[in-house]
Order: C-alpha cells, then structure tokens, then sequence
C-alpha cells in the first residue's frame, strides 16, 4: 500500500536486545486507538478502521485544588504590616506577571502566611489553586506535574517518569489561560534551581506567592518583588499565646512573667509554639516555663554563641530559641508513653525530609532497633520500661505519635507517601543540639530507607520519590558530619538505590548528575581503584550512552576496562562484565567493528572460564548477534542464534527461560534474513508461554506480544499487528510513563504499521508526536530522535509531501550512516528513499518548468 517508486517501509525501531529491555508490568490490556481512529471487528489478515469525530472531553470540574495546603495553626496571626505590604506590591506590579517572594529566617510563619493566602483563594473560587513544596526540584516538579494533569493540559502524559514533561506542559496552559490561578512555591531553597519552573501569565490571570530563606538576588526582578517576614510584633506574640492557651481552656497559665518569656523566645513563632504546646500539654505556667527555659538556654549558650543584641532576632538567636524551647518539649514528651523514646525519634526526624517521610519508616527493623537502642536511660524509663524489650513498630508508632502531640511533628496518613513532616527550623535544631549520635541515627535512617525500597520501582513512582528526597537529606547530613556514610569502606547501598532508580525511570540525565558525583566521591573517599568506584563508573557509563551522551559513554567505559584488567585480571568477572558493556557503547557510537571484535574474543573467554550454559556466555553471544545483524552480517547472526538455541536446548529442554530468550533473538535473525514464518512460529510460542508462566501483564510478556506485531506486520498481517501494537502502547504509557524509551519505541513500531497499512495520515500523527517527544526529551542530536525523524520522512513520502521528506532524511541521514554502517538494513531503506525522493522532485520541478 506504499506510494508508487518508494520503498516499503520497515520498522526503525528494532527489538530490543538483552541490554536494552526496561523492567515493566502491565495493569491491562486495552486497545487504545490514536489519530482520530477506532479500530473494530480486528481478525486475522485483516481490519476494519472506522473514522470518527471524538466527542470533546468534559475538562476538568472547576474550581481544582492540587497539593496539600497547611492547615492555619491555632491561634494564627494575621500578620497585618506583612499583608500590607503583600498588597502595596500587588497593586503595584507592572505587566501581567504578579509574583511575591516572602523571605525571611526559618520559623517566622511564612508557610503560614502563604497557607493564609491559598485558603482565602479557595474561598474566593479561584479556579487552580495549586501547592508545591519546592525544597527540591523533583518535589517542585511533581507538583506542576500534577497540575497539569488536574487542569488536563494539553500534551499532558500523567506519568509519574514524565514529571518534567507534564511540568512543562502546565508551565504553557498557565502562561494563556483565562482561569484565574495561584500557584505557591513554599520553601524555595535554590533559586537557581526554580528559575525554568517559574509559571507566569502572560494574560494576567495568574498569581505565584513564594516562601524562602533565601535573599539571592535572583529572586527579584522580572515582576517578582520581595517582602520580608520578620518575627512577631510584640503584640502578636502575646496575642497568639493568650488565644493558643484559651482554645484549649488553659487561661490560667498565663501569668506575669508572659511578657518576658516571649521576649525571650525572640518573638520567634516557632519557638512559640512549641512553648505552648508544652504548657498545655503539661499545665505549666509562663513563669515556670522561663524559669526552665533560661536554665536550658544556659546549657545551650554553652554550645552556640547568644545572637549580639541579646533578644533572639538573629538566625543565631533564633536558633537557640527553638532549640531550647524543642529540648523542654523533648525532655516532656520522653516522660509519656512510650517512655523514653521521644529523643531518639527526634534525632531519626532530624536527618529526613522536612518535606515528608512515609510513615512506614516507623515500622522498619532498623527504625526499631535505633528506637531501643538509643532510648532515654534516666531515672523515669528505669521505673517504667523494661530495658530488654525490644522497641516494636507499635512502639515506634505510638512515640511517633507522641511527637505530633507536642507540635514537633505532623501526621497526616491521607498525604502519603509524605505522611510524616517535620518543620524544617526543628529539624536543623535537633541536629545541631546533638540529640543524636550522627553515625548511628544517620546509619539508621539509611538502612531503614533501603529496607522500604520497593524492588518494582517503575510501579511505585511517588514512593520512590519520597524516598529519593529523603536519601538526599540523609546524604546531606553524612557529607557534613564527615562522609559517616562511607565509614563502612563502601558505597552506601541507599546512594545506589536512589541512582539506579533514576535510571529504572527513564530520567537519565538526571541519573547522569547522580552517578558523576557517586562517581567522584567513591573515588575520593575509596580510591580510584576501589571495586565500588569501578562500579559508579560503569554505572555513569550506563547513564551516559543511555542519554545519548555515547562519546562519553565509550570514553568512560574504554577507562573502566583498563582499570579492572589491571586491578582484576583479564579473566575476572568483572573486567569481562566492564567489557561487554563497553562493547554496547561501541555499538550505540557506531562503532560496530569495535563491538563485534570485542564481543568475539568476549564470547570466547567467557566460554572458557564460565561454561557454555553460564547465563552471562549467553547474554555475550545474544549482543555479539545484536552486533552481527547491525552491520548486514545477517546470516552470521542466524548461523550463531542456531547454535546458541541448539546447544541450551540440549542441556536445557526447550521451554528453559534461557532457551527461550535465545529463541526470541533468533526471531529477529530470522526476521532480518527474511525468513518471517520461522520469526512469526517462534513468536507466537514465545508469547503463549510468557502469558502461562508469567501473566499477560509481565514486562517479558509485553515485550513478546511487541516483537510479535513486528513480525505480523512483516507478513501483512495489519489487523492483528495493529491490535497487538496499541495494546502495547497503552500499557507502556500507563505503566512507564509516555516519555519512557520502550513507550517511544513501541510508538514508532506502531507508526510504521499504520504506514505499512495504508493508514498514512495515523501514522504521519503518531510518528510527529513522537519526534517531538524525543526531542523534548532527548535532543535533537539524540540518535533515537534521528530515528524518529527518518521513519517520519517515510510517511510524508507516501502521502507526496516530498520536500519535507527530503529536508528530514537530508538532516538525519549522514549520522545515522556513519552510526550504523552502509550496510545496515535501515541504512538501505532510507537510501533508496533518498534517491527515489530526489529523482521525483527533479520529475516535478522539470515538468512546472
């Protein structure tokens, strides 16, 4: 069904090899139709595609909210001078982009005042208001990521791996809508880090409120204007005692010492409320209160130096006041049930995300077991704990609870996986007060971290995040403390989780950033030569090449080989592992020479030392075909896929998973020789074992039911190819997000089935949505974005849009030449098509003459 003297088309996107296979599962198994069609009545051989106008969608039911918005705290303060101050720069602001940035010192209630401002915008309908903690860029990111989805952006994925994606796509409805919004970025830590993120409106319907410690000048200019926040007046700190106390029925306690007391805590609001949450939780007067206040603060002067002028105002001074006012509620909230745990809680809340935590930390052994190893050993547990009991995940719970009751932590079960936050100032000050013995808390919030990592992360994105974030802080607190993480002569196990998770989700540049400074610490603390340092190393190439960044990924890994042959020996497992994925790198640099010389003698010592049936001989022998059918060595390919099958089946028996993955790279051989039928025998045998063993949502079952439709469409076969391919998409979309690399691959083989088909104008739809997919994630130089756009110039050729065609083939085809060879099949395909395109736009230019 091809136009007239142009080739017929062929995927562009070959099976994945063994070395590219992403870990998927699969939550169903719709057929979802693309550009505008429905596919009906689908039997062997053939299709009926019926063409339909799509009712419009209903959008979204105005107003939306995204994002948990504080609650107002008891007794809040309305901060009048702040707010005039908020409105003179509002009524002030030039343009249409209206952005305030409240700065100041921690614990002097911006979060309340922005929680202040979102709340009245709830009343007053406000169509989106939106709330993102934007300590770190991925939680500031999930956030717009999760407006957009809430608004139904246009391009808007709703994957958890295309965060970024999503972000960007809420980013262009904000800066155009006509729905009133306000979007509030609370504990901006890193300006530099917000400035791609920051929505405007360039129509003038919305509004960005912003929290932060910081002063940086980027935070002015470009229509934002700063108001500090400073500590309370006078009066609203005793305005907010004596409320605080009445709400709960504690008048009484406020006596004549109230006046200095809260000038002791330098009108700090933080160190107030923690002031009162104690005094009402242990009906203690303002004069008694002061009088253990200034006996705890002298111990503290001892540790910090008093701010200059004596009255708290300074970061300094603001610190020693909650710091003092945190340890008096320690020292109440260790004497209750739970006795005695109440310290070391604190000190475990100390080193995690401010953020949030999931509240399944507290039942982890290794939160247990820091729990009763740490707990508080005075006079009061000695009468009312058993000390060798061990700490339970009830107990860890209970003590949990315990804190939220004296105001040092927040639990909120319905925002999890974040259930768990922590001012971020108390944090600090029970770090700095050395509630905790550094290496064994910080050790302890690592191993419970890594005992919660969940193995499926692709299925479990929000957790990971969460758990990514507080990896981050954990890290934080080791590299300040002296690298405690790193004591053991290892690599932390929670720093290459949180790196090899990046990677499970697609986010490779960021994995990237992630493995060069693992990289760059293992081999300052460790030694260059350190296994786990060799390790990072090989784990950055991985990010590298999968990135795109292949010069860098040969680079590195050329390195990696060197060393470990020289520190291992050339026969270790390890410099041959370092060697085969060198040998990947070469082929994605287009260097498949390199590779097929490497993976030969690679395949043949692995051989030697492991045995033939060793899964990693068999993983060589697999890529070393993979290499073959790149450069056009076809029949090589399928003489070594024969033998590789013939040899397991032997020893294994023909339904073995060796065998199996064996067979399926003979497929494709088999396909690439033209031999479809023994391709389509083998796939099908595949994909019905796949579906009884493993399930029909299994990654290894998509894959199966992917390659199958290739083969379907090699025979024509476009209705069952048709339904296996959007099946596959769907699933990949869900599942792994619409940017991942097998969801783009699954849409380009779909591409090129509907082109196959005859359903051009879908294919044409189809292939352009993903050449801009892949540039926005990849690049444009991205060798899979050159793919994409390649296939794409296939489409406009059938349907006579020549210059277009040519112009793309014309970008993409000397990189893609030089990257796979002359003799590749897909180098073939677009040759022909370049010399046919030429020769037809000579005919039509000749004949307008």
């Amino acid at each position: 069904m091809n136009s007239p003297g142009l080739p017929k088309g062929e995927s562009l996107a070959r099976d994945p090899g063994p070395h590219d296979g992403a870990r998927v599962t699969h939550s169903g198994d719709a057929i979802a139709s693309d550009g505008g069609i429905a596919i009906t009545g689908i039997q062997h051989g053939d299709i009926s595609i019926q063409y339909h106008q799509h009712a419009a969608p209903a959008g979204p039911a105005w107003p939306v909210r995204v994002g948990r918005v504080p609650a107002l705290a008891s007794a809040f303060q309305d901060r009048s001078g702040v707010r005039d101050r908020v409105a003179s720069a509002r009524a002030s602001a030039s343009g249409v982009v209206l952005t305030q940035v409240l700065t100041g010192g921690g614990g002097v209630g911006k979060t309340q005042l922005a929680a202040a401002y979102a709340q009245e915008a709830i009343r007053d309908g406000v169509d989106l208001v939106v709330w993102a903690d934007a300590l770190t860029s991925d939680g500031l990111v999930t956030a717009l990521a999760r407006a957009a989805i809430a608004v139904e952006a246009p391009n808007v994925t709703g994957q958890v791996a295309d965060a970024e994606a999503d972000a960007n796509a809420f980013l262009d409805w904000a800066s155009t809508t006509e729905h009133s919004w306000l979007v509030v970025l609370d504990d901006l830590a890193d300006p530099d880090m917000v400035l791609d993120w920051w929505p405007v409106s360039h129509v003038g319907t919305g509004w960005v409120l912003a929290t932060t410690r910081s002063r940086d000048a980027l935070l002015s200019g470009q229509g934002r204007k700063i108001i500090p926040v400073d500590v309370y007046e006078i009066h609203e700190s005793l305005n907010y005692l004596s409320q605080r106390l009445a709400d709960a029925g504690q008048s009484n306690l406020i006596d004549d010492k109230v006046a200095e007391l809260v000038a002791e805590l330098g009108y700090l609001p933080l160190a107030l409320s923690h002031m009162a949450a104690y005094l009402i939780a242990q009906r203690t007067t303002t004069s008694r209160y002061l009088e253990l206040f200034l006996a705890e603060a002298h111990t503290l002067d001892q540790l910090m130096t008093g701010d200059p002028d004596g009255h708290g105002r300074s970061p300094r001074g603001q610190r020693r006041s909650i710091s003092t006012a945190l340890l008096l509620s320690l020292e109440a909230a260790d004497s209750h049930d739970p006795v005695g745990l109440a310290r070391p809680a604190m000190a475990l809340v100390s080193v995690l995300d401010p953020n949030g935590h999931p509240e399944q930390l507290w039942t982890t052994r290794a939160f247990c077991s820091y729990l009763g190893a740490h707990r508080s050993s005075d006079k009061a547990v000695a009468e009312h704990h058993d000390g060798s009991r061990p700490v339970t995940p009830y107990d860890a719970r209970r003590a949990l609870l315990i804190l939220d009751r004296f105001g040092l932590a927040t639990v909120n079960e319905k925002a999890a996986p974040e259930s768990v936050r922590v001012h971020a100032l108390t944090t600090r000050a029970a770090w700095e007060s050395g509630q905790a013995v550094a290496l064994d808390v910080i050790g302890a919030a690592a191993d419970s971290l890594v005992e919660l990592w969940p193995e499926q992360t692709h299925i479990n994105g929000d957790l990971v995040a969460v758990l990514r974030a507080n990896t981050g802080i954990v890290n934080r607190r080791s590299s300040q403390s002296g690298d405690l993480l790193w004591l053991s002569g290892h690599m932390p196990p929670v720093l290459q989780k949180a790196g090899r998770s990046l990677l499970d989700a697609g986010l490779y540049n960021i994995a990237v950033q992630q493995w060069a400074t693992l990289a760059t610490t293992a081999s300052r603390l460790l030694g260059a030569d350190h296994p786990d340092s060799l390790d990072a190393g090989i784990n950055l190439a991985i990010s590298y090449r999968r990135a795109g960044h292949t010069s860098e990924a040969v680079l590195l890994g050329e390195r990696i080989a060197t060393d470990r042959d020289r520190i291992f020996g050339s026969d270790d497992p390890r410099t041959l592992s370092a060697r085969a994925e060198l040998a990947v790198s070469y082929r994605h640099a287009g260097r498949a020479s390199d590779s097929i010389t490497l993976e030969e003698q690679l395949a043949f010592d692995r051989e030697r030392i492991l045995g033939p049936d060793d899964p990693a001989t068999l993983r060589t022998q697999i890529n070393l075909a993979v290499s073959y059918r790149r450069v056009g060595r076809t029949a090589d390919a399928v003489v070594l896929g024969e033998r590789i099958v013939e040899n397991l089946t032997r020893g294994l028996g023909r339904r073995h998973h060796r065998v199996r993955t064996a067979l399926g790279e003979l497929a494709v051989s088999y396909r690439q020789a033209d031999r479809n039928a023994e391709a389509i025998t083998i796939r099908e045998e595949i994909l019905s074992e796949r579906e009884r063993e493993l399930g029909v949502e299994a990654s290894e079952t998509l894959r199966a039911r992917s390659n199958l439709a290739v083969s379907y469409r090699d025979a024509e076969r476009f209705g069952e190819a048709i339904s296996l391919g959007t099946a596959v998409v769907s699933s990949r979309e869900r599942i792994l997000g619409a940017d991942h690399p097998d969801t783009l691959r699954a849409r380009v083989n779909l591409a090129s089935t509907y082109r196959e088909a005859g359903y051009t104008s879908n294919a044409i739809d189809l292939g352009e949505r993903v050449a801009r997919d892949r540039e926005r994630v990849l690049g444009l130089r991205h060798n899979d974005t050159r793919r994409a756009l390649a296939n794409l110039a296939l489409s406009y050729a059938d349907v006579g849009r020549l210059t277009e065609a040519s112009r793309l083939l014309d970008d993409v085809f000397p990189a893609l030449s030089r990257l796979l060879g002359p003799d590749h099949p897909d180098v073939r395909t677009w040759s022909v098509c370049m010399e046919r395109l030429r020769g037809a736009m000579r005919s039509v230019g000749n004949s307008e003459s």
